[in-house]
């Protein structure tokens, strides 16, 4: 289910960026998010690109170094 939402996340933000912070506040539940590791975020990320991949043929969450990810076509 939360890479389903964060799937969501990005097309509703499709080209905009998502921060860690957007992550946390829409996969995360709120009484976990003081507890939760810095990279968790990435890692659902990265889940994502590879599940993405398989189906687009190329990687369509661009990172945006050290602000967060961009999704969107070449």
């Amino acid at each position: 289910p939360q890479l389903n939402d964060l799937c969501r996340l990005f097309m509703d933000k499709y080209g905009h960026l998502v921060n860690e912070d957007d992550i946390k506040d829409h996969i995360i539940s709120s009484n976990k998010r003081g507890t939760t590791k810095k990279d968790t975020p990435s890692k659902y990320v990265s889940r994502l690109r590879v599940i993405l991949r398989q189906f687009a043929g190329e990687n369509l969450i661009k990172n945006q170094k050290k602000e967060g990810w961009k999704m969107e076509l070449k």
